[in-house]
């Protein structure tokens, strides 16, 4: 039983409401307290209790007193409120273009991008989309998963006849690189090594066209708690039929949580799906199990087998022969970069820092059971186990599997009993055996003993088919401790061109659907770290970019393939988050940066049609307050930027303001002798930011601006060693241009653009 049950009930919704200050405040307040007395004489059981009380008080008005002055301080001032965008989107976006994108000829030299020319390349795109986690026409919403031949992925992320339509909007907004989302699932559907060539084929046309824009494309192989029977998205549904599994008792028996089988609304607690719940889907019995026998079958589950192989290999071959059809049928299309290895894998069980009969997660949200608990439920018991809401809110114990249901299809077992990890006792009740059985079982840790060979057997399936191909790696996701993961020479397959590409999300405000300025979380090597104080949330995301950009600095470039803030209930508060997100991009220097996500469906209802998440940076439905053309728009403006896609030179710092009508962008580089040239492309968005035009101003050399392709060509003068640049908005005929600051001065002030390693 987790030890969060044994609390006060209300204690985590408490504290989830209470600024941290307040509650660090408290904490110092009682400690010097309780310092002061017993430095005198020995407390009695009064004395306790009567200076707790004291401190209690003594920290709440010293609390407040400091969050007054917070809030009186402009400088920490929340972004205005306000239900509109701040930016009004062109009539029509065929007429704004962008630099074409690189292609795989792209070189990568060190921890940089180059073309041909030697000059640094800037990779900046979006993922498209979440709706491709699921069939055409369904949704997580919906109380049943489709499956059979009704069940097609073909028209995701849309509709080759809708394509045009979508490209031109990306392209208009320098969205040039597409992480293009595909599934396991999608590829090979319902029979092993069958795959579906009609998806295939439409996903040839739909990159082909994606070609005639200039937009280049990485193919993920997506998933999330391994497949949409266990919580998620990604593997097909045989995989887990061949472990022994009856997809449709998986959820019904309660070892795992579905949205599907939880639509009701916040009275219904027992039928209740709260936000952000579906990754603890990772740690429950079906996805924890199929994540244990994919990576770690051999030591883990020997006796597991599909025929005469082990179930972990089994699954591997099948996984890397479906992405080598894939590879095969791309191989021709020069816009294809190369393959991700796979979305955010996890380590279920494996490598577990406490027994099996113990509770370990970040949080509580959604139901609270250990694994010794999931493995039961599959199993045919009853169990009675608490369930937590959005902001940890503690809703009630109720019972699950009250009808005994087992997972298992005819002829088959549990495969963790198979193993021994798990027998029956004298009386026919389950007894645990092996509470630490999922121990790491030699001195190497999960990266190097599981993700070094998949992450070589994963480029040798690709780079057969495409030998120039990229191998973009994706480290584990750690449910149990999240912490930052390091990519070493070892790691890296030989002969192998490769990018890292590790994701990042502002954890409290992912959470909350909220930016809370005053809270910082970083993801360090050891683990979780948190900072409090005034406006430290932007400072925190720039430190933890940087240390991101740093984590693979010896296999290559790195690529942020995930970062995206989720709707919070305004323009004004959603967009600040986005801008201070992408100003930790910029600061960080990262070349490389796909943006979770484009939905084209997108509604207020539906969400983003995936387990309530909400994080496209689109919606469908029309604003005619606040777009010129009454249509579909952009909710979150501030990741449409001005960047430096092709640099002649090395990039000191960057820093754009799109929060205000000036939407000033200012740049920095240094002078690069291994470039062939010193003409630097710079993309403009003039169609959403800069309306009246744009007033630019340079250190020296000439420039031209390309209006139709929103390209700014800065030719710099080779004899100097430092440039900068900088664009603003053209002013409006009563705010005269005089009253600015010039350029100049504006880098000797501005503390946002010192120099970056």
């Amino acid at each position: 039983m987790a030890w969060f049950t044994y609390v006060p009930h209300n204690v985590f919704y408490i504290f989830s409401h209470l600024y941290l200050e307040e509650i660090v405040a408290l904490l110092i307040a009682l400690t010097v307290s309780l310092s002061l007395v017993t430095a005198n004489h020995v407390l009695t059981d009064a004395d306790l209790f009567w200076w707790t009380i004291m401190g209690c008080w003594a920290s709440l008005g010293c609390a407040l007193l400091y969050k007054m002055g917070v809030l009186c301080n402009p400088r920490f001032a929340k972004a205005p409120e306000h239900d509109e965008p701040s930016v009004r989107e062109p009539d029509d976006y065929s007429k704004f273009g962008a630099p074409a994108q690189v292609e795989r000829d792209v070189i990568l030299d060190g921890t940089s991008f180059r073309d041909s020319a030697g000059r640094r390349v800037h990779l900046r795109g979006i993922n498209v989309g979440g709706m491709s986690k699921m069939p055409i026409g369904s949704n997580s919403s919906q109380s049943t998963i489709p499956y059979g031949e009704g069940a097609t992925f073909v028209g995701r992320p849309f509709a080759l006849e809708e394509a045009d339509v979508h490209l031109q909007r990306l392209r208009a907004w320098g969205l040039t690189f597409l992480r293009f989302i595909v599934t396991w699932e999608a590829l090979e559907p319902r029979v092993p090594g069958e795959y579906d060539t009609e998806y295939i084929q439409y996903l040839v046309e739909i990159i082909r066209k994606c070609r005639e824009y200039g937009i280049s494309v990485l193919i993920d192989p997506h998933q999330d708690a391994w497949s949409r029977w266990t919580g998620g998205d990604g593997a097909p549904r045989w995989t887990l039929e061949k472990i022994g599994f009856d997809p449709e008792k998986l959820s019904e028996s309660g070892a795992c949580f579905l949205h599907q089988c939880h639509l009701a609304d916040e009275s219904d607690p027992k039928g209740f799906f709260p936000k952000m719940s579906w990754p603890v889907n990772n740690l429950f019995y079906p996805a924890a199990t199929m994540w244990a026998i994919f990576f770690a079958g051999e030591d883990y589950a020997p006796k597991t087998k599909i025929g005469d192989e082990n179930a972990g290999a089994y699954l591997r071959r099948h996984y890397y022969g479906a992405v080598s059809a894939l590879a095969e049928a791309l191989k021709g299309e020069p816009n294809v970069l190369g393959f991700e290895t796979l979305n955010e894998p996890n380590m279920g069980w494996v490598g577990r820092t406490l027994s099996l009969d113990k509770f370990n997660a970040p949080q509580p949200l959604g139901y609270l059971m250990s694994p010794w608990e999931t493995i039961q439920l599959a199993n045919g018991e009853s169990l009675k186990l608490p369930k937590y809401g959005e902001d940890f809110k503690y809703l009630g114990h109720f019972a699950l599997n009250e009808h005994h249901t087992q997972v298992f299809l005819p002829g088959y077992r549990d495969p963790w009993n198979d193993n021994g990890v798990w027998d029956y006792d004298a009386n026919g009740k389950m007894r645990l055996l092996k509470k630490r059985y999922f121990d790491l079982k030699t001195k190497e840790d999960f990266q190097t003993r599981y993700m070094r060979p998949f992450w070589r057997d994963f480029a040798e399936a690709v780079t057969s088919k495409m030998p120039d191909g990229i191998i973009f790696l994706g480290p584990t996701m750690d449910m149990e401790w999240p912490k930052l993961h390091v990519a070493t020479k070892d790691d890296v397959p030989e002969d192998t061109r490769i990018v890292w590409a590790p994701h990042w999300y502002d954890g409290p405000t992912l959470q909350y659907s909220n930016y809370r300025t005053w809270l910082g979380c970083e993801i360090a090597t050891y683990g979780l770290k948190f900072d409090v104080g005034p406006g430290v949330a932007p400072n925190t995301h720039k430190r933890c970019l940087r240390n991101l950009k740093a984590s693979g600095k010896d296999v290559g470039p790195t690529l942020l393939g995930e970062v995206g803030i989720p709707w919070c209930g305004d323009y004004g508060s959603t967009d600040r988050a986005m801008n201070d997100t992408m100003e930790a991009v910029e600061s960080s220097n990262l070349q490389a940066v796909t943006v979770w996500n484009y939905v084209p469906s997108n509604t207020k209802e539906m969400k983003d049609g995936w387990n309530k998440e909400d994080l496209s940076i689109f919606t469908s439905e029309p604003n005619p307050r606040c777009d010129s053309n009454g249509g579909p728009h952009l909710r979150m403006p501030s990741v449409v930027r001005p960047y430096a896609f092709k640099l002649a030179g090395k990039l000191v710092s960057a820093r754009f303001d799109g929060l205000h009508d000036d939407k000033c962008f200012i740049m920095r580089f240094e002078q690069d002798p291994t470039a062939k040239t010193n003409r630097s492309e710079i993309f403009v968005p003039l169609g959403v930011h800069y309306p009246r035009g744009i007033d630019i101003e340079v250190s020296d050399g000439s420039y031209e601006l390309d209006k139709v392709r929103q390209t700014l060509t800065f030719s710099h003068d080779p004899q100097i060693l430092s440039h900068w640049l900088c664009i603003r908005h053209r002013p409006c005929m009563n705010n005269a241009p005089s009253s600015r600051m010039p350029a100049s001065k504006l880098f000797a002030s501005s503390p946002l653009l010192e120099a970056r390693a």
